[in-house]
């Protein structure tokens, strides 16, 4: 681990004193919130940022050693699940070889009337998602980590931004409050949202998205 760590470390020196070359597939405020993700340890969000910016520029090494580091760190960590290190993310796909996927998520609410409600449960780390009453999906999520725990309640959507940006990309954000919200993010495994929010896979993030509105109520628990 302490390997692990200092090649992170070595790797955001680099990327924050001399800077990495990035293709114009990024905006200024997706590279300083890479940076911020980095300087803060937040890994999830900054395995996201890093994931969908290798994606859009394959051939960048420098960029592929500093995911690989940020990857290799979150599969260190104690709370990681033995057997999968990723279940799900910004780019709906594994990042490494031999990784397996989400085998959970799903939505078959197209085609069911009725009125939305979600669950979130802290303890499975799971959203379930209600029309009319049915359940219609379940998607996998990662809530709050410690010290920043997401808090129990019930709640309501207070706001919808496709392209929501604070501090950093927020894809499908659907607010409870001002600051906390679901939202399409990197799943690690286990509770690792820095900002209180409920992580996503993106495709259920965007069907949640699609089918939530202003008022929609949201319970969640333990």
């Amino acid at each position: 681990m302490i390997a692990i760590r200092c090649s992170i470390l070595a790797l955001l020196f680099y990327f924050a004193v001399i800077g990495i070359p990035l293709c114009g597939a990024y905006t200024e405020s997706e590279r300083m919130a890479l940076k911020k993700a980095l300087q803060s340890e937040d890994y999830s969000t900054a395995a996201a940022l890093l994931d969908k910016f290798v994606k859009a520029d394959p051939k960048n090494e420098k960029l592929i050693a500093l995911r690989d580091a940020v990857h290799k760190k979150l599969e260190s960590d104690p709370r990681a699940p033995e057997d999968s290190a990723f279940l799900s993310g910004i780019n709906d796909g594994p990042v490494s070889n031999g990784t397996p996927m989400d085998n959970v998520s799903y939505w078959d609410g197209d085609n069911v009337s009725g009125k939305a409600s979600i669950k979130i449960n802290l303890r499975e780390q799971r959203a379930y998602f209600y029309k009319g009453g049915k359940l219609v999906a379940i998607s996998e999520v990662s809530t709050g980590r410690e010290g920043s725990e997401t808090p129990k309640g019930k709640f309501k959507i207070v706001q919808k931004d496709k392209n929501h940006d604070d501090g950093g990309p927020m894809p499908y954000f659907m607010g409870l409050t001002r600051s906390i919200g679901l939202y399409a993010g990197y799943l690690p495994g286990y509770p690792a949202s820095i900002d209180r929010g409920i992580l996503l896979p993106e495709f259920m993030a965007e069907s949640f998205f699609k089918s939530v509105s202003i008022g929609t109520p949201v319970t969640i628990t333990d």
